[in-house]
């Protein structure tokens, strides 16, 4: 399933690597990091950090970034408010992840190319679905194979 939309894109985790940053020029590495997008942020609303981490987990309600680094989130999305996204959630395992796709955010912000984000698991056919939403591309090894 794809969906466009536009929301607000809260910061749930990221790895926690140091990685420095000079403010203002784009990182080409980074952490990887996931999100919890406004619907699900809203149902969550008042309930104490523990049951929150709960239910998020239980209802695997978080996305995984796949087109940008944390760092760069930060720093470009800061104060935009909601963002232009594209939402795909991969029929058979499950598995969601997003693409920051806002034309505010400066494309150098962004990655050329998807990478394989922590804890994903792509299938081929889910490769297949997150390339249809959008022109990056996977690397692939020499045969072809993700």
């Amino acid at each position: 399933m794809i969906r466009k939309l536009n929301c607000k894109v809260y910061l749930l985790s990221q790895s926690c690597v140091g990685i420095f940053k000079e403010p203002g020029v784009p990182s080409n590495y980074g952490n990887y990091f996931s999100v919890i997008l406004q619907d699900d942020f809203d149902e969550l609303d008042g309930q104490p950090m523990g049951v929150k981490i709960r239910k998020i987990d239980e209802g695997r309600l978080a996305y995984n970034v796949v087109n940008m680094w944390a760092e760069n989130y930060k720093e470009a999305a800061k104060d935009l408010g909601p963002l232009d996204v594209i939402a795909i959630q991969c029929p058979t395992s499950g598995a969601r992840v997003i693409l920051i796709v806002d034309e505010r955010i400066p494309a150098s912000y962004k990655m050329t190319n998807l990478f394989r984000s922590y804890n994903t698991p792509w299938s081929p056919e889910f490769v297949a679905l997150v390339e249809s939403a959008s022109d990056l591309k996977f690397f692939r090894k020499e045969d072809g194979s993700i």
